[in-house]
């Protein structure tokens, strides 16, 4: 087994890095997550009298325009060269 890493990132989230056993020097890497906050129980913020808010809806970026890729010209114009 190789030598492995875990460092914390940002938001609670975590890299391992870990060598890997090949031909060449190889590192693998595995990014996770942190769990996602729980959601407040409906039920015992009635009972304590909060009434629950709901987030707004978030608006999306629309339509993106995305400009064409430039091209290079064809060299041989769709002709095969052959040699």
């Amino acid at each position: 087994m190789g030598a492995t890493w875990t460092l914390p990132a940002a938001l609670g989230t975590t890299v391992t890095a870990a060598q890997l056993e090949h031909r060449v020097p190889c590192w693998g890497y595995v990014l996770q997550e942190a769990p996602p906050p729980l959601a407040p129980a409906r039920a015992l913020l009635a009972e304590h009298g909060v009434a629950p808010v709901r987030a707004p809806a978030r608006q999306g970026l629309g339509r993106v325009a995305i400009p064409p890729a430039p091209c290079a010209p064809s060299v041989n114009r769709g002709r095969a060269r052959h040699r």
